[in-house]
């Protein structure tokens, strides 16, 4: 009889192969799903109201999602889906990329740190100054887009 599996290397045993791939791919995972955790937080607002999900908040209102700060004149945050919107005079601080995007309005996703603004927008870094009235952008990348001229 031969030998189902023949092993020239460190594993002798192919159940030792198949615990390392398990772990592997367990590990990855593991990784992804941390990254999905990073709620959005609020750091404060004038006024505030909840539907028992939603967060419907007004009044110099201020959030955070690691080291992104977010304020606004008013938002909506949608827990379950670890979102919003936001409106009125929107300012994102990314202090790591010295980067400020400022806008009328806001969709965020706090998942993907993706957000689509809209309105009168006005992108600053260290090297240049951006304005426009369609801005999508993704933080992970440091990447944005626009749309309509600039």
């Amino acid at each position: 009889m031969y030998p189902i599996y023949k092993s020239k290397g460190v594993f002798k045993n192919p159940f030792q192969v198949i615990l390392i791939i398990l772990l592997v791919f367990s590990t990855g995972n593991v990784t992804l799903h941390a990254q999905k955790k990073a709620k959005i937080k609020i750091l404060g607002a004038d006024q505030g109201s909840s539907n028992g999900k939603d967060k419907f908040l007004t009044g110099n209102v201020r959030f955070k999602q690691g080291k992104t700060l977010m304020f606004c004149d008013s938002a909506v945050l949608y827990s379950g889906s670890n979102s919003m919107k936001a409106f009125g005079n929107v300012r994102i601080e990314e202090k790591s990329k010295n980067t400020v995007m400022t806008g009328d309005s806001l969709l965020y996703d706090g998942n993907t740190k993706t957000g689509k603004f809209r309105g009168n927008i006005k992108l600053i870094n260290e090297k240049q100054i951006l304005r426009t009235r369609y801005l999508d952008f993704d933080i992970r990348k440091n990447l944005a887009y626009y749309t309509g001229g600039g």
